[in-house]
Order: C-alpha cells, then sequence, then structure tokens
C-alpha cells in the first residue's frame, strides 16, 4: 500500500464540512442505498451518468467519505480508464492502480493508497489502457471485485458516462446496484431514456439516480436521491400523456430547470369583456332598445 502526501479537493465537501445541508442531502443518499435492498445488502455500488460533468465523481467520493465515517471499511476504485480524476479530489497520485492490477495479476493491495479519511482507501485507475473496454470485460477485474467485497465492508466504482462508452454497463453487471447522477438541466429527455435502454438491456440493478445541481432558495442541496428504476420511462406514452407534454413544452420554464413549468399567472385584475346591461327602467316598463332611445331622442 502506497502513501503519499494529499489535500482533499473542495468538491469534497462530507470532509471539509461534515456538518453542511450538502453532506446531510449526501447522508439521505446514503441511506436510501442502505434499505433499497433489504434480503441482499449493497456491497459493491458503480455510479454513471449520461455525459461528462455531472457530478459523479465528486458524489462518489462524498459518499465514500460518508460510509467511512460511519465505521465502515472503504475501498473506492476509479474504473474510468478513459479519462480518471478521482485521484485529484483525494490529493493522490494515479502513476500506479487498476490498469497495473489487471495486467500483472499482482494483488490489488499492492497498489492501494490510504485517504486522509479514515478506514477509506482508495485504488487509482492506473495508466489508461488502450483497450479498456475489453480489459473491464476481463474475468481478473471481476476476481477483484469479489476479493474486495470479501475484504471491505463497501467498495465504490467511478465508471465513465453510460452515453459516452460502453464501460458503465459492463461494470454494472459485476456490482450489487448501480447510481445514475443527473445534473438538472444538464441532459433532455432524449438523452435520459438512451441511456436507460443501455443498462435495461444488460439488466443492471439501478438503484435510482441522484439530481445534482438544485439549488432551494438560500439553502444549497446540490444532491437529491430519487429512488426507482426508469423502466417506466421507455413506456409508449399515451395520448393524454403527449397532450401534457405539448402544454409543458408550451408553457414557460425555468432557467436552472426546464423540466419545471412555470405557473399560470393570476388574471384577476385582467380587464375582462361583458355582455351589455340594458339602462335602468320602471317595474312592467318594456325594455328600450337601443332604436326605440334614438325615437324617442328625435322627438
Amino acid at each position: 500500500m502506497e502513501l503519499h502526501s494529499q489535500l482533499y479537493d473542495q468538491d469534497l465537501v462530507a470532509h471539509l464540512d461534515p456538518l453542511s445541508h450538502v453532506t446531510e442531502a449526501i447522508k439521505i443518499i446514503r441511506t436510501n442505498i442502505e434499505f433499497s435492498s433489504i434480503d441482499k445488502p449493497i456491497r459493491t455500488l458503480a455510479v454513471t451518468s449520461t455525459l461528462q460533468g455531472e457530478g459523479k465523481t465528486a458524489l462518489i467520493g462524498n459518499l465514500a467519505i460518508t460510509y467511512a465515517q460511519a465505521g465502515r471499511k472503504v475501498l473506492l476504485i476509479d474504473a474510468d480508464l478513459r479519462r480518471p480524476t478521482t485521484h485529484r479530489l483525494f490529493g493522490l497520485s494515479n502513476r500506479r492502480g487498476l490498469t497495473n492490477v489487471l495486467v500483472s495479476g499482482r494483488d490489488y493491495k499492492e497498489f492501494m493508497q490510504q485517504t486522509l479519511t479514515e478506514n477509506l482507501f482508495l485504488l487509482a485507475s492506473g495508466p489508461i489502457p488502450p483497450n479498456p473496454a475489453e480489459i473491464l470485460m476481463s474475468a481478473t477485474f471481476t476476481s477483484i471485485i469479489e476479493q474486495a467485497k470479501s475484504e471491505f465492508d463497501m467498495v465504490f466504482l467511478d465508471t465513465p458516462p453510460i452515453n459516452v462508452v460502453t464501460d458503465a454497463a459492463i461494470i454494472s453487471t459485476k456490482v450489487d446496484g448501480i447510481v445514475y447522477v443527473v445534473r438538472a438541466g444538464g441532459v433532455d429527455r432524449k438523452q435520459l431514456q438512451h441511456a436507460t435502454s443501455l443498462l435495461t438491456q444488460v439488466k443492471a440493478n439501478v438503484l435510482g439516480y441522484v439530481l445534482n445541481g438544485i439549488k432551494e432558495d438560500a439553502d444549497n442541496y446540490y444532491y437529491y436521491y430519487y429512488y426507482g428504476h426508469y423502466s417506466a420511462q421507455n413506456q409508449e406514452p399515451s395520448r393524454r400523456d403527449a397532450k401534457s407534454r405539448r402544454r409543458r413544452k408550451q408553457a414557460p420554464t425555468s432557467p436552472d430547470n426546464p423540466f419545471y413549468s412555470a405557473p399560470k399567472k393570476h388574471r384577476r385584475n385582467e380587464p375582462q369583456l361583458r355582455a351589455p346591461t340594458l339602462p335602468n327602467q320602471m317595474p312592467g316598463q318594456e325594455p328600450q332598445t337601443d332604436q326605440k332611445r334614438m325615437m324617442s331622442e328625435d322627438e
């Protein structure tokens, strides 16, 4: 196991500010993951997203910290062999890591790195290989996950965006569950449906998705957890749903969230057209029409 001088990135709020609202939101996600499967506890968890820059690496880093703070022995594996960034969050080296284990067949614990958080260890990605998908499909990678699962209370795997490459779909078949990170206003419905279909095809256990980047009033809750599968979104829309979507498309939207439809303005003070009223008349008197009034005025 290697030791390096390190300095945590500011995105690791769970370590730098454990009493913040963001940390509390991450702990809620941790609790939901714990209770997502009662019969089969989640011991290995992967995190993916649709595109780059949606905050999946920061989320999995903060989740790993909260698990370690709860007394769990945690291993975080950077399985993003395309653009690895987990080591930067923890201020560690990426000189050696997962790819070295896969190529050499040596014990993965020789390449682990201790983080500043007690009970939390990082297995960086290592040098970027020319064939990441083929390496992740190997039996050696599967054995590493199974061995780590037997030696750690929780194993996290950071994966590439699923709409970009197939690596996340491959890894999702080797873990107990996968969580999907979506940045508010960052992707459209078609991209989400495509990502959902990719996970559905490999029969991945999608625990839910995390909506990232939400700001509510003065409190900044950057993470919000939605439990449930995406399969319902793949169903053919009904005629009523299609009409409602057209209405939402025509309605004004918030700049922070294009899926949000602004409420209609109150029209109480707007001018209204009313039917003309008849002039005042005596009881029993025949109402005067415009023609009769003109004749009486001429007389």
